[in-house]
């Protein structure tokens, strides 16, 4: 259709299409003529003369008119006059000449030779016919002029050159209707152009029309950063694909880890960039027939074909992540981003879009969490944890609406005098089915609901709220996570809990993973320095986990190092461990930083951390994590004996929020 209308701008193709139109008709007005003019002039016109005059008359008008059908055939199988095929002008004025040259022959040969009626009736046939031949070519207003000169100016100059009065009068008369003629075929060509005019802008307007519908298809079903096709036409494909019998498919669904911090870090321009370069490797990816696009934010798709079995669909998912692995050059910075892919194998057994969907979302859930390649095949088995997985998010939003979090608090103790100086507070869940659920088993589920935050801030509130209540050397540790401390203003909520709940700012100590500092440095010290503003006290936890501790000690505003509880356990039996907390604490006396040793489980453990001069510790074997009801008879005390239960660790202990 587009290639239609632009050839309908081409301005001769309407002005051909129009004499076209009219050639049939022309030309049986043209043999009739010749026909009348032969029955008129048999009798005084020699025979031989007259019979080729005709013949070549009517061969005239049968090669125009089979040239006009063949010409509306190749238009009837194209769609339109085709391009390059078109006659021009000059072809036109010829064709008008040799149309006209008949009658123009007829009255510059018998003028003079025959009889007056016979004349008259020549005079008659050549002025009619110039009449309507240029008529029917005033749309091709130069072949119209020919045409009628080459009958009209025969005429007028035989008879000036016979020279007798009437025939002077003749030729004076056929000038004045030439001249009469050019008057009309000069209206007749206007209107024509006008038409012209008002085609084109119908013409433009239409294809203007049709390339605006081309582009909001093209917007409609493609994503505008990259290019690629987007949800709405990776669903009209797959719905295509469960309607036909092609060849086994597999769905290969990604999504980026650690797409977040990089928007976070450089902006979100080089974000966008970096969407643009996986779209273009995915591209480079996809074989012939494969269909890949974006559904959205960093999640892709390629819907291959030709994955015969299980071990086509992992070759294919490793060599994808291999390319969409390697790191990405975007404006000077070299960004890294892991990929993650949940595939599964499309058969008739897979159900529609929706199901194929959940189905490779669940392969890449378990991509993401497990510990593999980076890729995962949907196995049937998947349906039911997820089953169990919305179970355990509906129970979980419940939880958290009906106030079924609660908090328990660990003892932290001087370990030369064991003496209480302080708790952590440690989230539970009190499952009406189930009872007490450790943290390890639902914040990471709240963090993929967009409920860890919420929580967090619950058990900053209580946590504040109940300490406010004990004695005032009493401190009360809290975890926040890496993303409570770098994508909010933590310094503003916890100024706000403090305000409500009357705990001063120096009772109140915040525990940081490394991770926190390594998501965004430069963001979190600023935060961290907010805080520390605020007269709180900073604690960095689990360390020696990560691998750029040491760095950032001197850095960041710490006063506190919590040493991971997996080299106190390593201390009998790995001398490396004791070199290790031995190095930290060293450091941290070079520092003025607390030590405080966690899960500290046997008095041989807490002899040793005190030998390699660490100052405090926790872990069960000072006590558990108690309710807070608890409390007040150890703070009564003041000093935590050593627990009888020690050896009786429970996993309650080993997960905080």
């Amino acid at each position: 259709m587009p290639g239609a209308w632009s050839r309908l701008l081409n301005k001769s193709n309407f002005q051909f299409a129009t004499v076209d139109r009219a050639t049939p008709l022309s030309m049986f007005a043209h043999v009739i003529n010749v026909t009348v003019a032969v029955a008129a002039l048999h009798l005084t016109v020699p025979a031989v003369p007259l019979l080729l005059w005709a013949t070549a008359s009517y061969a005239v008008a049968a090669w125009l008119v089979l040239r006009a059908i063949r010409r509306a055939r190749r238009k009837a199988r194209a769609g339109a006059v085709p391009s390059g095929r078109l006659p021009s002008t000059r072809k036109a004025m010829i064709f008008g000449a040799l149309l006209a040259a008949p009658w123009g022959v007829l009255g510059f040969w018998l003028l003079g030779a025959q009889p007056q009626q016979q004349e008259l009736i020549v005079i008659a046939l050549c002025v009619g016919m110039s009449a309507g031949g240029s008529v029917m070519l005033s749309a091709v207003y130069p072949a119209a002029v020919t045409y009628m000169a080459c009958i009209l100016v025969p005429v007028a100059a035989k008879c000036i050159l016979l020279q007798g009065n009437e025939y002077l009068l003749l030729g004076a008369l056929a000038l004045s209707y030439a001249f009469f003629l050019l008057n009309c075929i000069d209206n007749y060509a206007r209107m024509f152009a006008e038409k012209q005019r008002a085609l084109e802008e119908l013409s433009r307007s239409l294809l203007a029309a049709e390339n605006a519908q081309r582009e909001i298809e093209h917007t409609a079903m493609h994503d505008a950063l990259t290019g690629l096709p987007n949800r709405r036409a990776f669903l009209t494909r797959t719905l295509a694909l469960k309607g036909s019998d092609e060849a086994k498919c597999a769905l290969f669904y990604f999504d980026l880890d650690r797409f977040k911090p990089v928007n976070d870090t450089f902006g979100h321009g080089v974000g966008d960039k970096l969407l643009q370069a996986v779209g273009l490797r995915l591209s480079a990816c996809a074989q012939q027939g494969d269909f890949a696009a974006r559904l959205g934010g960093d999640e892709f798709t390629l819907l291959a074909r030709n994955i015969g079995s299980q071990a086509d669909a992992e070759a294919r998912a490793a060599a994808i992540l291999d390319s969409l692995s390697r790191p990405y050059d975007i404006d000077g910075h070299s960004i890294a981003v892991g990929v993650s892919i949940g595939v599964v194998i499309v058969n008739r057994d897979v159900g529609d879009t929706t199901q194929m969907l959940k189905m490779a979302d669940l392969a890449l859930y378990k991509a993401k969490h497990g510990i593999g390649p980076g890729y995962c095949l949907f196995q049937p088995s998947m349906l039911a944890e997820l089953k169990e997985r919305q179970t355990m998010e509906s129970a979980l939003r419940s939880a958290v609406e009906q106030h079924q979090l609660e908090l328990h608090y660990q003892p932290i103790v001087e370990l030369a005098s064991r003496r209480l100086i302080g708790v952590e507070a440690l989230v539970r869940w009190r499952h009406p089915d189930r009872g007490l659920i450790a943290p390890g088993e639902f914040l990471p589920l709240a963090e993929e609901m967009q409920l860890l935050h919420t929580i967090e801030t619950w058990v900053l509130e209580e946590a504040c709220r109940q300490a406010a209540l004990w004695p005032e050397h009493i401190v009360i540790a809290v975890n926040v996570s890496p993303s409570l401390v770098v994508y909010t203003e933590i310094a503003t909520t916890v100024a706000d809990i403090l305000s409500a709940t009357g705990l001063p700012a120096a009772r109140l100590e915040l525990e940081v993973t490394e991770s926190a500092i390594l998501d965004n440095d430069g963001q979190t010290l600023r935060k961290l320095g907010e805080l520390k503003a605020l007269g709180v006290s900073l604690a960095m936890d689990d360390f020696g986990t990560g691998y750029s501790s040491l760095s950032y000690l001197s850095r960041f505003p710490f006063d506190r190092i919590k040493i991971d509880r997996a080299f106190v356990k390593g201390l009998i039996e790995d001398s490396g461990s004791a070199m290790i907390v031995r190095a930290t604490t060293e450091m941290a006396q070079s520092l003025d930083l607390r030590t405080t040793a966690e899960g500290v489980e046997t008095p041989l453990q807490s002899r040793m951390l005190q030998e390699l001069g660490i100052e405090f510790g926790q872990g069960y074997l000072f006590s558990r994590p108690l309710p807070a009801d608890a409390l007040p008879s150890l703070f009564l005390r003041g000093i935590v004996a050593d627990s009888s239960r020690a050896m009786e660790a429970s996993k309650l202990n080993r997960d905080s929020v």
